[in-house]
């Protein structure tokens, strides 16, 4: 049996598996600190130029009759203060 044949497409095997699991390796995940939130500066700022907008923008409740269904659907960065 004559295995010089093969040895060709065993480099080629092995150079592809070589160039192959370089580019599939898994990246570790990192965390970092979320120091700002755009959004929430962005709706502070308008809240601060706008104050008679938002004074009494809510009235809470004394009672919430659970279970309740939130969806969070509204149109606002904050959630409903009449429920949370």
């Amino acid at each position: 049996m004559n295995n010089r044949k093969y040895l060709p497409l065993f480099i080629l095997t092995l150079c592809s598996a070589l160039l192959l699991s370089k580019t599939v390796t898994a990246q570790q995940e990192l965390l970092f600190p979320l120091h700002s939130n755009p959004i929430i500066k962005s709706e502070l700022a308008k809240k601060a130029a706008h104050p008679e907008a938002y004074r009494n923008a809510s009235t809470s409740a004394d009672t919430l009759f659970l279970p309740f269904f939130d969806d969070f659907s509204i149109a606002s960065v904050w959630p409903n203060a009449d429920r949370w």
